[in-house]
């Protein structure tokens, strides 16, 4: 007849069945879940690629008429924006999965600061929106992914200029620290409710607040990128009176790096 401790045994060991049991199923989910992104994201991009050619090819032919020049822009805006959320959700993946591709080398830090006010120059064109720079002396050389940089910055930009009013501003500012550089991009748009604000870097918005009201994966992603180089996010608001969201990058000089790697 069984002890209370064989019994005791026995229950344990079928807990722990079910739990590896539980675990590989939702590895297997995963794995499915993220499958299926990769496909479904491929074949959304063909597509857009082909709008996007196609609306720019428009633009040369009918150019000059005002009416057809805004919708064409309107359309290729959209395109760009819809291939921007199939990246997010690709990127969103990867972090999830703990796979997302850095390349890191040096960098000029002023340069980036220069190369993403023009891109939010370009794509703040259409709107009465004031893009700032600023660059404090100094800055070191940093080790990161240019790229992906850029694409935090992007995705920050993008973020602040949803909700910009009429002759509103955005400043994208650089400075030294002690270990490498602080990028910020500072907005004098509405700002963000005390309680949304623990959600920012948040991979879904809160509860009745839909990802294009300025919470969805672009800052989530934005995240990602900047923890897969060591660095760390964060944010200041209040309402009325806009946003700031900062984070650090490493110098190429606390690594042991030097010129000879220099991109820039």
């Amino acid at each position: 007849m069984p002890t209370a401790q064989t019994k005791d045994a026995r229950y344990v060991a079928e807990l722990e069945r079910r739990c590896r049991e539980l675990e590989r199923r939702a590895q297997a989910a995963e794995a499915q879940r993220a499958e299926l992104l990769t496909i479904v994201s491929h074949d959304l991009r063909n597509p857009l690629g082909v709008v996007m050619v196609t609306t720019t090819l428009l633009a040369r032919e009918l150019g000059g008429e005002p009416t057809h020049d805004r919708q064409l822009q309107t359309i290729k805006r959209a395109a760009l924006d819809m291939n921007q959320i199939v990246e997010d959700l690709v990127d969103a993946a990867h972090i999830d999965a703990g796979r997302l591709s850095i390349g890191q080398e040096v960098h000029d830090a002023a340069s980036i600061v220069e190369a993403a006010a023009m891109a939010a120059a370009l794509a703040t064109a259409q709107r009465p929106i004031a893009v700032v720079k600023e660059v404090v002396p100094h800055l070191p050389a940093l080790y990161v992914d240019r790229a992906r940089v850029l694409q935090v910055l992007s995705r920050l930009v993008g973020n602040a200029a949803r909700f910009m009013q009429k002759g509103g501003s955005i400043t994208i500012r650089a400075e030294p620290t002690p270990s490498g550089a602080r990028f910020s991009v500072t907005d004098t748009g509405p700002g963000i409710a005390e309680l949304d604000r623990p959600m920012l870097f948040s991979r879904r918005p809160p509860e009745g607040r839909r990802a294009c009201q300025g919470m969805g994966l672009g800052v989530y992603v934005a995240k990602g990128i900047v923890e897969a180089h060591g660095g760390h996010i964060g944010a200041q608001s209040e309402l009325g009176r806009g946003s700031t969201i900062h984070f650090t990058l490493p110098a190429a000089e606390g690594l042991g790096l030097t010129n000879h790697h220099r991109r820039d």
